[in-house]
Parts: C-alpha cells; structure tokens; sequence
C-alpha cells in the first residue's frame, strides 16, 4: 500500500505549505494558542497506509534537541512548546521539545467511506467490474467491493460481516468493507475519504499548541520544525 500522504492545516484549514510564523513574543509571557490539523490522504480517492505510533515535539533545523554548540535553539533546548491533541478531548497541555519530550497524537474520530452514499444495492444478473461497490438489499454497516469481476447469481449471497472478508456471488468476489472505521490509539487512518472533517474524522488529529517564554530567554529568531513521528507498513 501506498506510504502515508501528509498535509498540515491551520485554524482557517488553509494548507500550511512553507514557514508558519509563531510571531514576536516577549520573554515572560505565553503566546496565544496556535491550532494544527495533520491529515493523512484528504480528500483521498484511494487507501494509503495508516500512521501508527504517532508522537508530536519540536526540533531544530537539522532534527536534533537544540542543544548543539554553535547551534543552541532555545525553543527546543528548554521547551517553550506545550500542546493538548483536541481530536482526543484533551484538556490539559503538555510540554514538548527534542527526543526527552515528545507527545503522543490521535483521534477518537472515525472515517467513513465516501463509496458508501453512491454505492448501488445489489442486483441479481447483474455484471459488475473491480473496484465497484455494492450495499446489500438491507443494512447500512458494510459496503462491499468487487475484487474479481463477473456477474452476480440469482439470488442475494448471505454477506460477511468481518471487515476484508471475501463472499462469492455467482462468478464475482467481493470483500467486505466497513463503512464507519475508527483508528487505534496513536494512530491515524490513510483511507479514501471525502476531505470533510465530518466523515473524515479518522484521517486527522488536531492539535493546540502554544509557547510559554522564560524570562531568561534571549532575544532573536528561533528556527526549529514541528516534528510528526510515525511508522507505517
């Protein structure tokens, strides 16, 4: 399956493409709260692979903690960043920065398939070819996918109700699609979806974040990248 398709959105979900400015913010004080959507495969019209163990923090320019001599990123060093993951309806921030300091992402939403409102019900003698979809004559909680074209039999099959399971249906093969899927912890969902955040709550985690500046801190720009850790098969 296709690697991840990541995209960032801000709090007006337009694309973040280049630098994100935090703005100038006095030592001793905080900055107002900064809202992040990381999204896998928007608007998608194909499955790509889900992100799993997915951590958020802050490094510098070249990936490390901010603390290399000659190269000291105060930001990152000593963790201005605190962050609260909405889409898990968190309340509390927690302080982020470098390797020691990371925040674990996700979602409690869930995605559902976009095939599932134009799908046609199932009609007998019918030819159907990969990569149709069919709803049974009864039920909303799976579609199912044509996998190997032919024609269906005279009668209605007795559908599966295990996600990926196959069904034969007089010469046509079809796996079993549920239509409303939620990600497990630290995980974010690559499926095909319709870019709404209404049905494509599985495919995104939404983040605050904000600085808190020491007094202590030193005056000047500080360049550093908004890290999104994960894995994928």
């Amino acid at each position: 399956m296709a690697q991840p398709i990541i995209s960032w959105y801000d709090a007006t979900d337009s694309e973040i493409t280049g630098v994100y400015d935090f703005q100038t913010i006095d030592a001793g004080t905080s900055s107002v709260n900064h809202e992040f959507t990381i999204f896998n495969n928007r608007n998608g019209s194909e499955d790509v692979s889900k992100m799993e163990d997915v951590e958020i923090t802050t490094v510098d320019m070249n990936g490390g903690d901010g603390d290399q001599a000659g190269n000291i990123v105060e930001a990152v060093k000593d963790k201005w960043f605190w962050v609260k993951v909405d889409t898990l309806n968190e309340v509390s921030f927690t302080q982020i920065g470098g390797s020691t300091a990371k925040k674990a992402l996700g979602t409690l939403g869930s995605t559902k398939n976009p095939n599932a409102v134009s799908a046609p019900t199932w009609a007998v003698s019918t030819a159907y070819l990969v990569g149709d979809y069919v709803k049974p004559t009864s039920g909303t909680t799976y579609i199912y996918k044509c996998v190997t074209a032919g024609t269906s039999g005279g009668s209605e099959p007795t559908w599966p109700t295990i996600d990926g399971d196959p069904v034969t249906d007089g010469s046509v093969e079809w796996e079993t699609i549920l239509v409303q899927k939620q990600p497990q912890a630290q995980e974010i969902l690559g499926l095909a979806n319709d870019g709404t955040e209404t049905n494509s709550g599985g495919n995104f985690a939404k983040v605050s974040m904000y600085a808190d500046i020491p007094l202590s801190a030193s005056a000047g720009r500080n360049n550093f990248k908004i890290r999104v850790s994960y894995r994928y098969v």
